[in-house]
């Protein structure tokens, strides 16, 4: 901010010299809005470790419009961005989502999907905060909210395997083919990494 103060001028008493106000770029009115975080909410009441959670988040700009409107996720421990989807895209690395330009009264929603992992601190809350280059945070200070979700490990994984051969008669020499079938009955836990071995009769070459 910058003004030229009142002098007085030689010969023609007190003269009056407008007061002017600078704004910087990137600085908002006092009284004009705001971004904000109107809603965040997640597609699990529980979370568990290796699995995902997709958080919907609504962002409005109140009062007047905003321009360059970012989304941020602040993450607790061992969680990652695995998808994200917002108007101006998303880097899942830097959990950051690109809105764009709002108009005044409107609001778009931005989804993040996380995937907790075992060394995530039970409960698990991350934060999502919304930000302008021309809009300071609503003045009702809900530019940012925090969901909570409690953590739970990863039930045992229980693995079945069936197979079944064709023909199912065959002499020396002939050839056998084995489709096996593998299946994980665990309710909530994932299987990475599978092997499969085969026990041959001797003789038999696989």
């Amino acid at each position: 901010m910058s003004f030229v103060p009142r002098r007085r001028v030689a010969g023609i008493g007190c003269a009056l010299i407008p007061l002017v106000l600078l704004l910087a770029p990137g600085v908002s009115r006092a009284g004009t809005g705001g971004v904000a975080v109107e809603q965040a909410t997640a597609d699990r009441a529980v979370a568990i470790a290796g699995h995902g959670v997709t958080y919907t988040v609504r962002v409005g700009a109140s009062g007047t419009s905003a321009a360059g409107v970012e989304v941020v996720a602040t993450l607790p421990a061992d969680v990652d961005v695995t998808l994200a989807s917002a108007p101006g895209g998303c880097d899942t690395v830097l959990a950051t989502c690109v809105v764009g330009d709002l108009a005044a009264g409107t609001a778009v929603d931005v989804t993040f999907t996380v995937r907790p992992g075992l060394a995530t601190p039970d409960p698990m809350v991350i934060r999502f905060t919304a930000s302008a280059t021309d809009a300071a945070p609503d003045t009702a200070d809900d530019d940012s909210r925090a969901v909570s979700r409690p953590l739970e490990l990863p039930g045992p994984t229980t693995l079945a395997a069936t197979g079944v051969a064709t023909p199912g008669r065959i002499v020396q020499g002939d050839q056998l083919s084995i489709q096996v079938d593998v299946r994980n009955t665990g309710a909530d836990s994932a299987a990475d990494g599978l092997e499969l071995e085969l026990a041959l009769p001797p003789g038999a070459a696989g």
